[in-house]
């Protein structure tokens, strides 16, 4: 390791560390916040809240979710600077209630969306609600703040997510451009190899990611997987990749294939076995880290 004497000139200030990463959340009494159930939501888990919901973010840019269960059909547009949020997921529901399991979340993801404007300025904040059908993230900025739904980027997606995770099938992540992060991203135990793909994207981050694969204790279960593949992309950070792997075969926990300027930091599995940590296949020729060697510190330039 090296010391310079200058190292203390390269930290940037702490207001520009706090508002690259740290999201602020609205508070309901705010004064120029709405209150859904102010335009006629019942939040009674039967009663169809759509319309209610439109009109109150026609009304205002922070519209507050009070506790309740809130079906919502169709699709429900967020403006370009719309603030909808609750008070914690576990207190708000809206959308679509096709009971449990992973075919009701694809019923739900399919009889509900909820939308942001496709801007590559817009700056939305979804937070602290639980979405029970598809968030349809087109917005180039803006946050996304512990509120579980099935979450697909498109259009200009980007911006900052806060403890997603991937629900009903594989998690895809593709053409995206814009400044894109993930804090606390979770993909485990999906059907398909990889579990989750980053594909000819540029600018994304992924602060700690959490991975299970291969644990599932019944025979064929199908969960053996690679977590996540990275391809054809370019300007990739992962920081901390971790989980529990096992059983993988000549499968790797994280594959790096035709990229360029990628880093990857502290990559470990809680159970080494045959299999590799990472495999990186570039211009014909393939590298390996096995899973008995923690990757402390990874970079394809």
């Amino acid at each position: 390791m090296l010391f310079r004497s200058d190292a203390a000139q390269d930290v940037p200030p702490y207001d520009q560390i706090r508002d690259r990463h740290l999201c602020r959340i609205p508070s309901f009494e705010d004064a120029d916040a709405v209150n859904v159930k102010s335009f006629g939501a019942q939040g009674d888990g039967s009663t169809d809240d759509s319309e209610a919901f439109r009109r109150a973010i026609a009304a205002g840019a922070k519209v507050f979710v009070p506790k309740g269960r809130y079906r919502l059909s169709g699709t429900v547009h967020l403006q370009p600077d719309t603030h909808l949020f609750g008070l914690a997921p576990s207190s708000a529901t809206i959308g679509a209630f096709e009971g449990g399991g992973r075919r009701a979340a694809d019923a739900a993801s399919e009889a509900f969306v909820l939308g942001t404007a496709d801007a590559a300025t817009a700056r939305p904040l979804l937070a602290h609600l639980t979405v029970q059908g598809r968030i349809d993230w087109r917005s180039g900025q803006g946050d996304c703040v512990l509120a579980p739904g099935v979450l697909s980027l498109a259009g200009h997606g980007g911006g900052r997510f806060y403890g997603v995770m991937a629900r009903g099938g594989p998690l895809i992540l593709e053409g995206i451009r814009q400044p894109t992060s993930f804090y606390a991203l979770n993909v485990e135990r999906k059907g398909t190899n990889p579990q989750s793909q980053i594909r000819d994207c540029r600018q994304v981050r992924v602060f700690f990611f959490k991975v299970e694969a291969g644990t599932v204790n019944r025979p064929n279960a199908g969960d053996a997987n690679t977590p996540c593949r990275i391809a054809n992309s370019e300007d990739i950070r992962v920081y901390c990749m971790y989980g529990v792997v096992r059983n993988l075969v000549d499968r790797p926990m994280l594959e790096v294939v035709d990229s360029r300027d990628v880093l990857v930091a502290q990559l470990r599995t809680f159970s080494p076995g045959d299999f590799p940590h990472l495999v990186e296949v570039h211009g014909g020729t393939r590298q390996v880290i096995p899973s008995n060697q923690a990757c402390a510190l990874f970079v394809r330039h």
